[in-house]
């Protein structure tokens, strides 16, 4: 019984449903669109105005089939690195990694480094007598002293 009554519900939502979207399409096919009107242009287009486009190719580039330079040349300055002396080489303080404390509700960790025998406490990212830690891992922690960084493993 309580199939027949679906069905008696259901069938006539159906039949509407399917009504509606044979409406659509059929009261859209017999819509005839508006035919666009063509505008004769006016204005004449002087052609003597027109300012030929000039550029110059630059074939100094690595011919991928023969693996040569083209033989184009130009004068290009180069860029030279500056290679640190001994002079100019930064010298570290002692930092051991004494050891890692890690939160377990937020995942943050703290880390124990002993910096010239003074123990900090570092968060990711702190900065102490010049020293930012940057990245932290079981065995061992990245960082940062005057522009350059280093990876500190931890004391047995």
């Amino acid at each position: 019984m309580k199939n027949k009554k679906a069905l008696y519900i259901l069938l006539p939502v159906v039949i509407v449903v399917w009504g509606i979207i044979a409406f659509k399409i059929f009261g859209h096919l017999d819509k005839k669109e508006p035919v666009p009107l063509i505008l004769e242009n006016t204005q004449t287009v002087q052609e003597n105005n027109i300012v030929p486009d000039t550029f110059n190719l630059i074939y100094d580039y690595k011919d991928p089939f023969l693996n040569k330079k083209s033989p184009a040349k130009k004068n290009v300055s180069k860029r030279v690195k500056k290679v640190k002396t001994e002079n100019e080489r930064i010298v570290w303080p002692d930092i051991l990694y004494t050891g890692r404390m890690v939160n377990q509700s937020t995942n943050k960790s703290l880390v124990s480094l002993t910096i010239n025998g003074k123990e900090w406490i570092f968060n990711i990212g702190d900065q102490k007598d010049n020293i930012t830690l940057l990245k932290t891992y079981d065995d061992s922690v990245k960082v940062k002293y005057e522009q350059e960084t280093k990876y500190i493993h931890k004391q047995q």
